[in-house]
């Protein structure tokens, strides 16, 4: 009898392990960076006023025309884009936008795009420099990039550094 308790809880133990693990699949542990290309970049921004913090995912001609038009509200801040046509068949614009600062010493940076394979996060710093912070000057930091088409989900995942 003790012998068949005994096989009794081995055979319990053996058929609780199974193969298959709780793990993350290989491919969401190591994720990969994606390449993308600066369009834009500045911290003296002369945005529309109800231009509020935003993070937009841009896809086609129409969203990506409506976007310069609010940034060249007051100046014609297009005219300075490093890529003049984006081909949206190939091409997804992401465009992040601080708040309006009441002074110059406020930056915003996409820092890096990752693919872990479920979805794409784009990394936003936030920082401050005491050493640019002037007088009184409304800024709104921007900040424009395009990366490739993909079918996954895109999250803007906000670093503060201050």
């Amino acid at each position: 009898m003790k012998i068949l308790n005994y096989m009794f809880v081995f055979l319990l133990l053996f058929i609780s392990c199974s193969e298959e693990s709780n793990e993350e699949p290989n491919e969401v542990a190591n994720p990969a960076s994606v390449e993308f290309t600066e369009i834009y970049k500045t911290r003296i921004g002369s945005l529309a006023e109800s231009t509020g913090k935003q993070n937009v995912i841009i896809t086609n001609e129409t969203e990506w025309n409506l976007i310069k038009e609010t940034i060249d509200v007051y100046n014609p801040n297009s005219d300075y884009f490093l890529v003049d046509d984006v081909d949206f068949s190939t091409h997804t614009v992401l465009v992040s936008i601080d708040q309006l600062q009441s002074n110059t010493g406020y930056f915003l940076n996409i820092t890096d795009v990752i693919n872990d394979r479920t979805k794409i996060t784009v990394n936003v710093e936030y920082s401050i420099t005491e050493d640019d912070l002037v007088g009184y000057a409304m800024t709104q930091p921007i900040h424009i990039i395009m990366i490739e088409n993909t079918d996954l989900p895109i999250e803007f995942n906000e670093i503060y550094l201050y």
